[in-house]
Order: C-alpha cells, then structure tokens, then sequence
C-alpha cells in the first residue's frame, strides 16, 4: 500500500507538470483543479489506512465460529421448552451474534467499496495523464476531479459508520 500510495504521489506530480505544459491552460485556473490531485491524493491515503485498519479487524474474527454459534443457539432455543428462564438469555445472543454477522459482512462490502475506489482513483490519475495533453481548459480536469471526489466522500461516510461499529466492538 505504501508503494501504492508513493506511486499515485508521483503520477499527480506527472499530472502537474503536463498541465503547466499545456498551453491552453490559465496558471490561475489551472492551480484551483489541481489542488484536487491532493485532495484525491489524502483521500487515497486515508482509504487506504482504512482498509488496512479493518482488514486487520477482520482477520482477528472467525465468522465461520460466529455463524456456528448462532446456529447452535438456535438449535438449543428450539430444543428448550418455551418457560426455560434461560430462554430470553439465548435468545438475546442470538440476536448479538446475528448482529455481530451482518456487521461484519457490512465491513467486507466497505473494504471491498474502498478498494475498488482505490482502484478508480489510480485509473483515474492515469487517464487525466492521457487526457490533458488533449484538454482545452481546466473545467473539463475539474469536471473529472469533482465526480472522483464526490464518490471518494461516499466511501468516507460508509467508512465511519463501519469504524463505529469496530469501537463499539473492541469496547
């Protein structure tokens, strides 16, 4: 990921200096698009960070031992008379430990989400590189930049969500 992230870092400084080589681009109008390569930039660390971060929560959990649990709760709640008192014990496990499941499963799908933003962040540096010998004017980089953005801040959003849940977890 380091790697990753160093070589994103040079692509932006490459972006730079094509843009300063195209002519058709005004310096001052040119400065305030490419501000958002280092906004991208941050946003690309911090996924990564945080894909890093649940990745390693995710291998400490054995959902499959988590999945047996539930299932051997259900199997005792079915087995046990309805007026046990032990019965609304089992039966709030269960619901934990479903919770705890579909939690987990939530935080896969966020890995998964922010890797393939990851990846489209990448893609997309290398396209601006193709495209900018081509552009005529900054709007049409900002354009792309805005859109990049828009979805890196999706992810941030699904990214706290699961990080509350990890706390709420690990306490």
């Amino acid at each position: 990921d380091a790697q990753r992230y160093e070589k994103l870092a040079a692509r932006g400084r490459g972006l730079r200096t094509l843009a300063a080589a195209n002519r058709a681009f005004a310096s001052d109008l040119l400065e305030d698009e490419l501000a958002k390569l280092d906004t991208l930039l941050e946003s690309f660390l911090e996924l990564l960070v945080s894909c890093e971060g649940y990745e390693r929560y995710l291998a400490t959990v054995d959902a499959v031992e988590l999945d047996r649990e539930m299932d051997r709760a259900g199997r005792e709640l079915e087995r046990m008379h309805e007026k046990d008192d032990r019965r609304p014990i089992l039966e709030k496990n269960r619901a934990v430990l479903e919770t705890r499941l579909e939690r987990l499963l939530e935080i896969k799908r966020h890995v998964a989400k922010a890797r393939a933003q990851i990846d489209l962040i990448e893609n997309t540096f290398d396209l601006l590189g193709d495209q900018i010998v081509t552009m005529s004017s900054p709007a049409e980089l900002g354009g792309q930049l805005d859109d990049l953005i828009d979805g890196v801040e999706a992810v941030r959003s699904t990214a706290r969500e699961a990080a509350a849940f990890v706390q709420s977890v690990a306490s």
